[in-house]
């Protein structure tokens, strides 16, 4: 083994040589000599050659020291062909099928919109390789102001900004992640998903319940039991069990990924019943659609029914939001509904304990964020159950 190996490593360090010939990175593997030169003679500015060279072989190092044999046939991509749209563009194709098609569809409206702040600025033709820190600010404070981001919107900028370059840093593509280590900025809490007042909450439901009367009993499913919207979505008629009175959640379909058991009560029975599940394969999905895809608002009226093909989550916020925010004018969340639920059973006697078990949480603490009664409750209970001195 060559002298300059490591005890360790298998390799020696990648060098470049400047021949006659041509330049290339060369190193020795299990003793063996490797030549890469990646086209990069054909750049006729020396000074450019070698500083493209110089990447090169960092990228070979990093590829070594990552466990790359290069006497597997593996060419190495040439980095300088992507300009920062180009880039972008790439690391979200490579991203599409590492991740849920709604979380590729958040990555990929975010990005868009910086891409817009890159035009913006005129720096498109930057080489992504050359993205540093004092880029990624520039771009990050134009959609601040561009699209009044708050700050936990900023900060998700940088979380997605940083998550789809990975998959180019990974590549090798770029040497290092300029998002990485940016300072986010500071965390706004605020209390979400707040349920509407009980006047709106009539109003929702008579709206709902005239025009859209499926996705009405889908919203009344999620009062009741508490299942989060994506994993209602999921539930298919095998699961549900109307004698036994109780939906059985797989794990695969929890967020938590622990299987549950959720009981029906006499008021989702009734709506169940009328669904008239009867003589339907297994296999449908309570809440689907009849159609693998469908992009027309009319068309999601008819949807929410027992049937074979899942319904896309985004789909029930879009619905949500045209109906409820957009046309009834209520700011309140389909998510919402939980804590509405929630309120709601507390109010009526039921215990912390028992929701806890009907949202399958692991900590009473967890369960009574989901209570924004919580207070009023215990406020009413100090007053009504005080001892006497």
């Amino acid at each position: 083994m060559h002298t300059n190996c490591t005890q360790m490593e298998k390799y020696t360090q990648p060098k470049l040589s400047q021949a006659q010939r041509g330049w290339f990175i060369h190193f020795r593997y299990n003793g063996k000599q490797y030549r890469f030169s990646e086209g990069l003679n054909k750049i006729k500015d020396l000074k450019q050659r070698s500083y493209e060279y110089e990447k090169l072989r960092i990228v070979i190092l990093s590829r070594l020291k990552k466990g790359w044999n290069p006497s597997v046939n593996i060419i190495l991509e040439q980095q300088s062909n992507y300009n920062l749209i180009e880039g972008i563009d790439l690391a979200l194709e490579k991203k599409k099928s590492l991740v849920s098609k709604d979380t590729y569809q958040e990555y990929k409206g975010t990005l868009n919109k910086i891409k817009i702040c890159i035009l913006e600025l005129k720096i498109d033709q930057l080489n992504i390789t050359e993205l540093e820190k004092i880029h990624v600010r520039a771009i990050l404070n134009k959609a601040a102001d561009k699209y009044n981001l708050t700050p936990n919107n900023y900060n998700k900028y940088i979380t997605h900004f940083k998550a789809v370059l990975s998959v180019l840093f990974n590549e090798d593509i770029i040497i290092t992640n300029p998002v990485i280590g940016l300072k986010k900025r500071k965390h706004i809490k605020t209390e979400s998903h707040i349920p509407a007042s009980a006047l709106n909450i009539e109003t929702i439901k008579t709206e709902l319940k005239e025009n859209h009367y499926n996705f009405y009993i889908f919203c009344e499913t999620i009062f009741h039991t508490g299942i989060r919207p994506e994993e209602l979505l999921k539930v298919r008629l095998s699961m549900l069990d109307l004698e036994l009175l109780e939906i059985n959640l797989s794990s695969d379909i929890t967020k938590n990924g622990m299987a549950r058991t959720v009981p029906i009560n006499s008021y989702l029975l009734a709506f169940f019943t009328a669904m008239n599940f009867n003589n339907l394969p297994k296999d449908y999905f309570i809440f689907g659609s009849t159609k693998e895809k469908f992009k027309h608002k009319s068309n999601r009226v008819k949807e929410y029914l027992p049937a074979p093909f899942k319904i896309r989550r985004a789909n029930a916020s879009e619905l949500w939001r045209e109906v409820v925010k957009d046309k009834l004018n209520i700011n309140m969340t389909l998510y919402a509904l939980k804590k509405h639920g929630a309120n709601a059973k507390i109010l009526a006697g039921v215990s912390i304990g028992s929701l806890k078990d009907l949202f399958g949480h692991s900590s009473e603490l967890t369960t009574a964020i989901y209570i924004t009664k919580l207070k009023e409750i215990n406020r009413k209970e100090i007053l009504e159950k005080s001892p006497e001195f």
